[in-house]
């Protein structure tokens, strides 16, 4: 696959409350901060599901 390919269905895992992206930081020892990688979390199948129910009511 390619980067943009996985970069949209990541993008769309979140939207959708399957993940949660965070970005980190990293603290050297003389005291310089950089921007370190994204977290992935897995979330719980509920919040999607829940997230799935709200979506659907604000259509009708």
């Amino acid at each position: 696959m390619s980067r943009n390919t996985v970069a949209k269905y990541v993008k769309d895992l979140d939207g959708k409350q399957f993940i949660t992206i965070e970005a980190t930081r990293i603290h050297t020892r003389n005291g310089r901060t950089y921007n370190g990688n994204l977290r992935y979390t897995i979330r719980p199948i509920e919040d999607a599901i829940n997230y799935y129910h709200e979506r659907q009511g604000l259509r009708h």
